[in-house]
């Protein structure tokens, strides 16, 4: 009898813990992916995720089932993921030491690789029995299944893996992110720009640059007089940076002199750079209305190639119909694309090709012109250097018409290398 009762609380035990292991939550979330190819990167919301948040961060490890054998513990793998904290406002949250607050918040994102997407768990997996999982079907733009990851949860349980392992590396001294793909680098002087972009090549090997420069440009009236400002009046400092396994998130800290020692308040720039592209994050937070200093405002912001392509860089929107060589030649589709209002080109490279869209919020009431200046030998101030070798991107206008509040304005690259390129 007394060895009953002793066994009596084992057995309570023992139900008490499998009753808390198995499925504990079910998703099914639409993916929301930058980019598309094979490298691409899923992000969740922590808010499309309720039971995550107010988790601890350090109690949370992710998982796939691989294979046909589902209910072995071998096809049971852990996965490299990220987790990007986020402000009330959608910025980022970066420290230099890297470290995260102790719990999950609903604004706060998941990422992971769309290659780690595994299969469903059979009802009498093994797993089931020593984890309290969260399910996560996931489901692309048309709702098709692509896959389910799996997030445990419990409390001590959390399996010890390799997560230093990273789809991408930064370099402090360089202040370059190197990808599988791609290496790209940032001007030293004015860290909010691009200026380097290299193909990684057969045997290890690096392409020649094909960036000249990234170019920003601002003009219109302030008080009614003509304004004009490119990169060179801009003050930028690189704030700091997040280096995760899959993301790597760079801030920069902006001001652009409007006239003497007067400047604009600080604009805040992130890089969210990604194995297959990067996001820059244009946080735009003007405390007055812009209307009243200035008027017919217009920003160019473009890339300006070399002309050391093995073969000519092609460039491509699909309300221009054709496909526009850069030779330096002016023709009807060069014009035309000048008058055109989108939003997206890409651009074709030797060794593959850049996607670029950017993102204008509803109630951002800045209108996207796409721009095009093809001309080898023309000089463009303030660096008077000859030559316009495909500079491409976006005239934006409108600007006068924006109000004192936080806005995100995003330019997408995605990044995609050329399959079985012979280079």
């Amino acid at each position: 009898m007394n060895g009953m009762r002793c066994f009596i609380p084992f057995i309570l035990l023992f139900l008490a813990v499998n009753a808390q292991a198995g499925i504990v939550k079910s998703y099914s979330l639409k993916a929301d992916l930058s980019c598309s190819d094979n490298n691409a990167l899923l992000v969740f919301s922590a808010s499309q995720l309720s039971s995550l948040i107010g988790k601890n961060v350090d109690e949370v490890t992710l998982f796939h089932m691989r294979g046909q054998q589902n209910n072995s513990t071998e096809n049971w793998q852990p996965i490299i993921f990220q987790i990007d904290q986020k402000d009330k406002q959608g910025r980022f949250i970066i420290q230099t030491d890297n470290k995260l607050p102790a719990r999950l918040s609903a604004q706060d994102e998941l990422v992971i690789r769309k290659k780690d997407l595994g299969i469903q768990l059979d009802p009498d997996a093994e797993i089931f029995s020593q984890f309290k999982l969260i399910e996560v079907k996931v489901l692309n733009e048309t709702l098709d299944i692509m896959g389910w990851f799996y997030i445990n949860t419990s409390p001590g349980q959390s399996l010890i893996f390799n997560q230093k392992k990273r789809e991408l590396s930064y370099d402090e001294k360089l202040d370059t992110i190197t990808t599988r793909a791609f290496k790209t680098g940032f001007s030293h002087s004015k860290p909010f720009l691009i200026n380097s972009f290299y193909w990684r090549l057969a045997g290890n090997k690096w392409s020649d640059d094909l960036s000249d420069m990234m170019k920003i440009r601002h003009s219109g009236r302030f008080f009614g007089l003509p304004f004009h400002r490119s990169q060179d009046d801009y003050d930028s400092v690189l704030a700091a940076v997040k280096k995760g396994p899959l993301r790597i998130i760079r801030r920069t800290e902006n001001r652009i002199k409007v006239f003497w020692k007067l400047k604009t308040p600080a604009l805040y720039i992130d890089y969210i750079m990604m194995p297959d592209g990067f996001i820059m994050d244009t946080m735009i937070d003007i405390p007055f209305k812009i209307s009243f200093f200035f008027s017919e405002l217009e920003t160019f912001t473009t890339m300006d190639w070399n002309p050391v392509q093995p073969e000519p860089l092609l460039i491509f929107n699909n309300r221009v119909g054709e496909t526009i060589p850069v030779d330096g030649i002016d023709s009807a589709a060069k014009r035309a694309f000048n008058t055109i209002e989108d939003s997206k080109f890409s651009v074709q490279t030797f060794d593959g090709t850049f996607d670029v869209s950017l993102d204008i919020p509803e109630n951002f009431p800045v209108r996207a012109m796409l721009y095009l200046n093809d001309h080898h030998n023309e000089i463009d101030p303030p660096e008077n250097f000859p030559g316009q070798y495909g500079n491409v991107g976006f005239r934006t206008i409108g600007w006068e018409a924006i109000d004192s509040q936080l806005y995100h304005l995003k330019f997408t690259v995605c990044i995609q290398k050329q399959q079985n390129s012979l280079y």
